[in-house]
């Protein structure tokens, strides 16, 4: 694919660092004739939904994979019935300070038991309603801070929920680590976790699921090791150029997106990002 005119799309789920805004500066990385996509850092999933809404990949061919199980489940209660997702926010998705510290307590109360390999204590709808309303309501994907201003308004976000759970049939969603998903062959987009933030004390400041230096080099590894096509998004960190620039085989290329990465409401700012694509 050479041309860049898919659409924009805003995930029903505020992220931080999510893609849907810069399409045109993956789009055209892509394979042409390809209509597969394995994405094992879903995240919001706006990329992704926005070339499904384009038709430039088809859903029967896509799987979206995450090791964040809020995310996943909110994708997957997306999927399988987005009219009780709305009704479940028209009816508990007011804006309020106390609602929000008990929505980041069960979603805290969901890590720390991931963290230590323990049953999670909320799953379906509920973990999915709490994922949503702490990412709604605050500045970053952790919910350090209530920020009513950053919020978008409920009925805008419905829309959204409505045509994400349109764009999600037939689309395959997974809660895995990204080793196990590329296993599977196919075209590969992938968005991880920034190097820069393995220099952050953890828990660090953007993501709630961490990825280790080591599970970057391994990320390196087993792309490096991998027939194309894929496409890579990551900040342009010199460790990272380190890791891929060594294969011919890679291209790479930096580009400027607007995100609002310091967890602030202060508006976006720019931010270089690379991108590494093997054809």
């Amino acid at each position: 694919m050479t041309e860049t005119t898919t659409q924009q799309f805003r995930s029903p789920l505020k992220y931080v660092g999510g893609k849907g805004t810069h399409v045109e500066h993956l789009t055209d990385t892509l394979a042409r004739g390809r209509r597969d996509m394995i994405a094992p850092f879903t995240g919001s999933g706006a990329y992704e939904m926005a070339l499904l809404g384009d038709g430039r990949v088809a859903p029967e061919e896509v799987t979206l994979a995450d090791e964040d199980p809020a995310t996943c489940q909110v994708l997957l209660e997306l999927q399988k019935d987005p009219l009780a997702f709305i009704r479940r926010v028209e009816r508990d998705g007011q804006r309020g300070d106390r609602r929000f510290r008990r929505h980041k307590a069960a979603l805290d109360g969901v890590y720390a038991a991931r963290r230590a390999a323990r049953p999670l204590p909320l799953g379906g709808l509920d973990l999915a309603f709490s994922k949503w309303y702490v990412q709604q309501y605050s500045y970053d994907a952790l919910g350090r801070a209530f920020a009513v201003a950053n919020a978008p308004k409920l009925s805008t976000v419905l829309d959204r929920m409505w045509a994400a759970g349109h764009l999600l049939r037939g689309v395959t969603i997974k809660c895995q680590h990204f080793r196990e998903t590329l296993k599977q062959p196919g075209q590969v987009y992938l968005d991880p976790p920034y190097w820069c933030c393995t220099e952050y004390p953890s828990p660090n400041q953007l993501y709630p699921v961490e990825m280790t230096r080591d599970e970057h080099r391994e990320l390196a590894i087993l792309l490096n090791a991998r027939p194309g096509p894929w496409v890579l998004s990551i900040d342009d960190h010199p460790a990272v150029r380190q890791l891929y620039e060594g294969d011919p085989r890679n291209s790479l290329r930096r580009v400027r997106v607007n995100h609002n990465m310091n967890g602030k409401d202060t508006g976006k700012r720019p931010v270089v990002e690379l991108v590494i694509a093997r054809p």
